[in-house]
């Protein structure tokens, strides 16, 4: 087995995965390879496709993501400093690096990360290049020489090649691993994804249903959590399919709170397909991702031909549901992203309702103005709480409130339930 890892010193992400990454690969006999890249390229090769990864942020999503990164440091026991003029070219310093041989990278690496993230260094400085080389066990004569060479056209050329083949092994973003398990390539973006690796590593394949195992367990302190979502939202569906098991497990009540995500995305100014705007190499691994997820949750999937849905109608029904809105929004995610069915359309609908014991007439109350605003209300709700996308988890805790965002952040809303108090 064998694991490629793409980075630029400029990520944090990168940074935090960069702690781990060796350990997971020596656990597992897995051969460890470095891949470094120059970020800004791999975003300037791809700018092309819609928006491009450089797409700006509603304030609360920018918000959520400076949290969402201090929790993920503060899980990895990895301190991890801001600095004030961040981001800092890295050219300098990935240059630097190319010009020493891989066996002398990790402990490079590792200065040159903690220059940037754990001391809050300016790495397109000489100075704290040579500062950073020094702590990694580095002569001065090397260490001097190795900035010369940085700034030789062959080090300029073989950063812009390894930009080049990251763009080609389909990289988008950082910090990215490629697992090589007999010859069949897995692809994972981001430091959260590493638990997945983990289990590629210990042998399931990601094309196949993992086996969930689920033991009994209690959240050390009183913990309430709110679920948002939207039937529109496929990942909104990768995320409701655990609501039971973590209800079963730790001993809690998830509250459904449906919402109306494409007044949520108008309302913070967001795009309102964001898969149309992304560039085309983290489409298709969106596509592999969904799947991947499912596989991950042990649920069956299919990307839906009715794409985007209009869920107003299945939303107000929810919201009319009473104590029967767990059932039906199985049912309806169920219809939408397992069985391909539309449920915008009325006799859908009214199937649905009739399987859930709940009257049909429901459908007709959905052009009620009273009913309309129900949902109204429940979308400026979501936005009053910094909601600015679906699944949103929102977790109260005896300390804090946390928002959650994601499917892939249940590892994290796990953490919290047992115990852990992230700072943000």
């Amino acid at each position: 087995m064998k694991i490629d890892f793409y980075f630029d010193f400029s990520c944090p992400y990168a940074y935090l995965a960069s702690k781990k990454i060796g350990a997971l690969a020596e656990k597992y006999d897995a051969k460890l390879q470095y891949r470094p890249m120059l970020l800004g390229g791999v975003f300037r090769s791809l700018s092309g496709d819609g928006d491009g990864p450089m797409t700006r942020y509603s304030p609360a999503k920018e918000a959520h993501n400076h949290a969402d990164m201090t929790r993920w440091a503060e899980l990895f026991h990895t301190p991890l400093v801001m600095p004030s003029n961040h981001p800092n070219r890295t050219v300098l310093a990935l240059r630097t690096l190319l010009t020493f041989t891989e066996v002398r990278w990790p402990e490079i690496i590792s200065s040159l990360f903690d220059s940037y993230w754990k001391d809050g260094n300016d790495i397109s400085d000489p100075k704290v290049v040579a500062e950073a080389l020094k702590k990694a066990n580095l002569s001065k004569a090397e260490t001097e020489e190795a900035l010369v060479q940085a700034d030789t056209d062959a080090s300029k050329k073989k950063l812009r090649l390894l930009t080049d083949n990251a763009v080609a092994a389909g990289v988008f973003g950082a910090p990215t691993m490629n697992v090589n398990v007999d010859g069949t390539l897995h692809l994972f973006w981001g430091q959260d994804r590493l638990t997945m690796v983990e289990q590629v590593l210990k042998g399931w394949n990601p094309a196949q249903k993992r086996t969930q195992s689920s033991p009994l367990m209690s959240p050390t302190k009183t913990t309430n959590v709110e679920f948002w979502y939207d039937f529109s939202s496929p990942y909104a569906y990768l995320g409701f399919t655990q609501l039971r098991r973590l209800e079963q497990q730790y001993g809690i009540k998830i509250k459904r709170r449906p919402m109306l995500l494409g007044a949520v995305f108008k309302a913070v100014g967001a795009p309102m397909i964001p898969l149309h705007v992304m560039p085309k190499p983290k489409q298709m691994y969106n596509g592999r991702e969904l799947i991947r997820w499912a596989n991950y949750f042990a649920r069956n999937f299919q990307f839906t031909s009715q794409f985007p849905i209009n869920s107003v109608k299945a939303l107000r029904l929810a919201l009319l549901a009473g104590d029967k809105i767990d059932l039906l929004s199985e049912q309806l995610y169920e219809a939408a992203w397992v069985n391909n069915r539309d449920i915008s359309d009325p006799a859908t609908l009214q199937d649905i309702l009739s399987k859930c014991c709940l009257p049909v007439s429901l459908v007709e109350r959905t052009k009620d103005p009273e009913v309309k605003e129900l949902l109204k209300a429940a979308t400026q709700s979501a936005l009053d709480k910094g909601i600015f996308g679906a699944p949103t988890w929102i977790v109260k805790t005896e300390t804090k409130d946390y928002l959650l965002w994601g499917q892939d952040r249940i590892e994290m809303l796990e953490k919290i339930l047992q115990g852990f108090r992230p700072s943000l």
